[in-house]
């Protein structure tokens, strides 16, 4: 928390969805205004991220590059971008220090959308999360794969389970906002 807070004073970042267009276009969007491609999460729903100005012009631009819109989101900073390796570093010196333990269950690592394999790899993929994309669509996809059909959301609204209807419709999930829901 505080690592990301302090990088997003540091950065004046910015985050903007890009809706309606496929991964490519979006990624020569991105290429095109030096920003980075920070969250996959469902088909036609990219959010890119970077320098304020880098943002300005992707949102300026999504409907040339072919999508239906870009929107500019309210954040503090630019999450998983390169502006962001000051926390990562910070980050990673708590965590090699940290205590951990091989998973008992397969966890996913939403940089690379794949299950994690130990307890060095726990700590490189938590690292790397920082400025990395997420790669929630392709984790998502890969439990799905796997056979899971009931997901739990936490938070105060069902975003991600709105997302995971649109990677795949019929899938269960139960969302729990507060003590009531739970």
């Amino acid at each position: 928390g505080r690592f990301m807070d302090e990088a997003c004073a540091e950065t004046d970042g910015s985050m903007a969805a890009m809706i309606g267009g496929d991964e490519e276009a979006v990624r020569e969007l991105a290429m095109k205004v030096d920003v980075d491609v920070a969250n996959l999460n469902a088909p036609g729903q990219i959010v890119l991220s970077g320098s304020r100005a880098g943002i300005a012009a992707a949102v300026a631009g999504a409907k040339e590059a072919g999508l239906r819109m870009g929107k500019e989101l309210e954040v503090a900073g630019a999450y998983h971008s390169r502006l962001m390796i000051g926390a990562q570093d910070k980050l990673a010196g708590v965590l090699a220090g940290a205590p951990f333990a091989d998973p008992a269950f397969p966890v996913i690592a939403n940089v690379e959308a794949r299950a994690v394999e130990g307890v060095a790899d726990i700590r490189e993929t938590l690292e790397r999360q920082v400025t990395g994309s997420v790669r929630w669509s392709q984790s998502m996809e890969l439990l799905l794969d796997a056979g899971h059909e009931t997901f739990i959301e936490f938070g105060p609204k069902p975003v991600l389970a709105a997302l995971l209807n649109r990677i795949r419709r019929g899938c269960r999930v139960v969302t729990i906002s507060d003590a009531e829901s739970m």
